[in-house]
């Protein structure tokens, strides 16, 4: 995806504290929210790097969006790096990826919320949980 196409959440939305906390509480490195509106306009709010790095993680969108589920990847699980190439390929550099979908009230799957880390790792279930909590959060602001 051209990052020149993708828009900043507006400040009110509160968005990019939400990305924050979602690597803050997930203890990863990078978090990103991408989001639709109405009109299919992109945007996105990136932390732990710009969002030109972040990028990379775009190709995850669909597979994401097509999961009820967080999705994980990670480079320690050969099988679903195999599976799920979607980050890997581009960036090498990052071993891991959990991404979930952004649902709205009449279950329109609006964006996706995901945390990237450069060391192989797996949520816990208290963080699973939270960033479970912060996409409702999200979904319900845009």
């Amino acid at each position: 995806m051209n990052t020149a196409l993708v828009h900043e959440f507006p400040e009110a939305w509160g968005v990019e504290s939400l990305t924050r906390n979602s690597a803050e509480i997930c203890a990863s490195a990078m978090a990103l929210v991408v989001a639709f509106d109405d009109s299919g306009r992109c945007y996105a709010s990136a932390y732990g790097g710009p969002l030109n790095e972040l990028e990379l993680a775009f190709p995850a969108l669909n597979a994401v969006l097509l999961k009820a589920e967080v999705l994980e990847v990670s480079a320690e699980n050969e099988a679903l790096r195999t599976q799920d190439k979607l980050v890997f390929t581009k960036c090498p550099n990052i071993s891991y990826f959990a991404g979930l979908a952004l649902i709205g009230a009449s279950g329109e799957k609006m964006g996706m919320l995901c945390v990237l880390d450069p060391n192989p790792t797996r949520l816990t279930p208290s963080q699973t949980l939270a960033l479970e909590t912060i996409a409702n959060a999200l979904a319900v602001q845009l």
